[in-house]
């Protein structure tokens, strides 16, 4: 499973933001942060139909799309559902 999270550079300062890392860590979820302002980034975003940020997503590890959510932060337990889901 692979989480991964759209931010804009602007959100690295959310508290909520930093809530919801900081409790998914404690879960022992395992996820990565892309920047939508660095180009390298940007085919994973188009690839997942990203429109708004910030932007969670759970996929397989071949890239599957299990859950995503956009704009509004999901609690830490909606996330460990899906990467468990599998």
């Amino acid at each position: 499973m692979k989480t991964l999270v759209f931010i804009n550079e602007e959100q690295y300062q959310d508290d909520d933001l930093a809530e919801l890392f900081s409790d998914m860590s404690e879960q022992n979820i395992k996820f990565e942060i892309l920047d939508l302002s660095k180009k390298e980034n940007q085919d994973t975003y188009d690839l997942y139909g990203i429109m708004q940020t910030p932007a969670i997503i759970v996929t397989q590890d071949d890239g599957k799309l299990i859950s995503i959510w956009q704009k509004d932060i999901p609690r830490v337990d909606q996330i460990s559902t899906a990467v468990g889901s599998v």
